[in-house]
């Protein structure tokens, strides 16, 4: 610098050009001197960086190796601890299927004791089955005979009380049947004396009335009778069934039970209701289409209260023979049909002075029969 300056001064020598000379050469020779400096510092950082540079990756080598070490040590750990854990699992398969065998032997060895068990239980069960079969056996074949016994005395019993009963009933009906074959015969004298029922007198009338209401009376007290009887024979049979009941358990054998006491037709006493009583003249002239109905629900037209409603009809009217003309065999069943059997039958009575008489007659031995 400063030979640069010494020729400068030789190149002129104005002082003030040289000032600008010198300024602008001490100008050059910093930025020289700093480019200088600043490639030295580069120089220097980068041999700086090159030095770090080489100790990281040496450190990263030693990692790296360390941790190459480390991963072949865990590698290590984890193959013993597989190896371990093979070992373990296969002793304790072992172990399983040992306890496994030993359960199905205890299993079987129960099972074997089971089976003997329940052999013997149902031995056991078979005995004592077989002995409650024969003992019920036993008491079956005492109870038939016993019940056997029961039922053939019952049996006698009632037949015993129905021949009774039936003897009773059949004086009863001989009996009712020859009065109200006397009552009819008397009726119809005295319809035929009593032509028209205008003159008939008030004394009359209230005996008529008073023997339709005595009628009425007997007739309840009949069937009063009835009605015990029914009740009698129905209490006889629930009283043999309720025996029977008690003596077995288990259904009867096929030994047929005894019927309902029944009555048969002939041997029922007979219902005879009132007589009517004479009506005024217009009721006589009835039409020859008019019916007969027995009601035993209807109170007859007289207002009687006997419980018997009578209504003409030509089927009823069927010829009759006057009492003093009939034979000894006649008896009001002759005349008696049943309701598939009436049949309109001509009369040489059925008009003439004597149609009222005839319905009135008719009528009475119809309902008296019934």
């Amino acid at each position: 610098l400063t030979a640069a300056m010494q020729q400068l001064s030789t190149l002129t020598t104005d002082p003030q050009k040289l000032l600008v000379l010198q300024q602008t050469l001490m100008m050059q020779v910093m930025t020289h001197n700093q480019v200088e400096a600043k490639k030295k510092q580069e120089e220097e950082r980068k041999k700086e960086e090159e030095r770090k540079r080489k100790a990281e990756e040496e450190k990263e080598a030693k990692r790296r190796a360390k941790e190459e070490e480390k991963l072949k040590i865990i590698a290590q750990k984890k193959a013993l601890a597989q190896c371990a854990k093979e070992k373990a699992l296969e002793e304790k398969r072992l172990r399983l299927e040992e306890e496994k065998k030993q359960k199905l032997a205890e299993k079987a060895r129960k099972a074997e004791e089971e089976r003997e068990k329940r052999l013997q239980e149902q031995a056991e069960r078979e005995r004592l089955m077989r002995e409650e079969r024969e003992r019920q056996a036993r008491e079956e074949a005492e109870r038939k005979k016993k019940e056997e016994e029961e039922r053939k005395r019952l049996e006698e019993i009632r037949v015993k009380v129905e021949e009774e009963k039936a003897r009773e009933l059949e004086k009863q009906r001989q009996a009712q049947l020859r009065e109200e074959e006397e009552k009819a015969a008397q009726l119809l004298e005295e319809e035929i004396l009593l032509e028209d029922p205008s003159e008939v007198p008030p004394e009359r009338k209230m005996e008529l009335e008073e023997e339709e209401e005595a009628e009425s009376l007997r007739l309840k007290k009949q069937e009063e009778q009835l009605a015990a009887v029914r009740a009698a024979n129905l209490a006889a049979q629930a009283q043999q069934a309720q025996a029977a009941a008690a003596c077995s358990q288990k259904p009867r054998s096929a030994t047929p039970q005894p019927a309902a006491v029944a009555m048969p037709p002939e041997q029922k006493p007979l219902a005879t209701p009132p007589k009517p009583l004479p009506t005024p003249p217009a009721s006589f002239q009835m039409p020859a289409q008019s019916t007969v109905m027995r009601s035993p629900a209807t109170p007859s037209s007289h207002g009687s209260g006997s419980g018997s409603g009578i209504m003409m009809s030509p089927q009823c009217m069927t010829p009759m023979t006057p009492p003093s003309h009939r034979s000894p065999a006649f008896t009001p069943q002759t005349v008696v049909q049943s309701p598939q059997q009436h049949h309109a039958v001509p009369s040489p009575l059925s008009s003439g002075p004597h149609q009222h008489q005839m319905y009135l007659l008719i009528c009475v031995v119809e309902v008296a029969l019934y």
